[in-house]
């Protein structure tokens, strides 16, 4: 289970961690040591919010936000410490400060350069597919990117979809310098992809893993489970989310990205127990 630390002001789940009179680093410090006795077995570190009509920070202040709470981190826990970020200056400033894995949102269409930074420095490199960041001209624009190409070739079927293009972005990180055994698989739950597909996704996960790359699975209190439940709000989002990770799990996920890390760790071990995978200490 990865536990998220969101350094922000404007996290769609309320769990930002500036904006308040205790300090981001010691917030981050304190959750962080909550996180890992509930039972994570690491951290994903993001001075970025992702949420819908996000404002877009300057690299210059991501970097503030997150450098200190990793070099924190770094002499205080003995979990890996992942950056959540799509930008090269940020990872690699989160990398000198001690982040031991990068987690790219936009799955090196931003910038590919991200491999290269991890394939150089020896570091996993999650590669998610980020639908919004291929087809949506306004979520380009929004990071100064130019309007997407047409892709006739994309299957109509979202897993099909998802698996080809996790794959052509899992060969670019290796045509870069990334080994194939630190890449890391994410589907992307909850970028750009309708209520449908992610249901789809999430039952047929097995597919996704069959190319063998681990694989990282984030529904965390995403707004695909809001509307399946009727509108509820993200607080309220994590018996549904420890679901989807139980699921996830049963279908071969490596980790599982949230928000509700006892919850989901309570999750994965009866979906554990259930098939077999571990060992029973209850007669």
């Amino acid at each position: 289970v990865m536990g998220i630390l969101n350094v922000t002001p404007d996290s769609f789940s309320g769990d930002g961690l500036l904006g308040h009179t205790i300090s981001p680093v010691d917030r981050a410090l304190r959750q962080a040591e909550q996180m890992i006795a509930a039972g994570a077995a690491c951290l994903d570190v993001s001075g970025q919010s992702t949420r819908p009509g996000h404002e877009l920070v300057s690299e210059a202040e991501e970097i503030d936000r997150v450098a200190p709470v990793i070099e924190a981190l770094a002499h205080a826990v003995d979990v890996p410490i992942s950056v959540d970020t799509f930008r090269y200056d940020v990872a690699r400033a989160a990398c000198a400060h001690g982040a031991h894995m990068i987690n790219d949102v936009w799955g090196l269409h931003y910038d590919p350069r991200l491999a290269d930074l991890a394939g150089g420095q020896g570091l996993p490199l999650v590669v998610m597919d980020n639908r919004q960041a291929q087809t949506d001209p306004v979520y380009r624009a929004r990071v100064g990117l130019h309007p997407p190409l047409p892709d006739q070739s994309a299957p109509a079927d979202p897993v099909d979809a998802v698996g080809q293009a996790l794959a052509r972005q899992l060969a670019v990180a290796q045509q870069r310098g990334v080994p194939r055994w630190l890449l890391v698989a994410d589907p992307g739950m909850g970028f750009g992809k309708s209520v449908a597909a992610h249901m789809l996704l999430t039952r047929r996960l097995q597919e996704l893993t069959a190319p063998g790359y681990p694989l990282l699975y984030g529904p965390s209190r995403k707004g695909f489970i809001g509307k399946l439940l009727g509108g509820s709000p993200p607080e309220e989002r994590d018996m549904a989310t420890a679901a989807l990770c139980a699921l996830a799990a049963e279908r071969g996920a490596l980790l599982v990205r949230v928000h509700n890390v006892r919850a989901a760790v309570h999750a994965v071990a009866m979906s554990d127990a259930v098939m077999g995978r571990a060992a029973l200490s209850a007669t």
